[in-house]
């Protein structure tokens, strides 16, 4: 599979589970927890951490995603 189509797979699952979530929409949620849902329930395989974390980065430089910190 393209990483371009991963991509997209990767987002869409992100945004369905933001849109499902009130807890995601006020608090965000960690990148790893995020890629292990999807993986899982995707079947998708992203490779080891620094690979999967590596599919944030791009979705990050290209703008899809945001990076929100909290100082709570």
């Amino acid at each position: 599979m393209k990483i371009g189509d991963i991509l997209e797979k990767l987002m869409a699952f992100i945004y369905d589970k933001y849109n499902a979530s009130d807890v995601f929409k006020s608090h965000g949620e960690h990148a790893s927890v995020i890629l292990t849902r999807f993986t899982r329930e995707s079947g998708i395989r992203l490779g080891d951490a620094g690979a999967q974390l590596e599919y944030m980065r791009l979705l990050l430089r290209l703008g899809w995603i945001d990076i929100v910190t909290s100082y709570d």
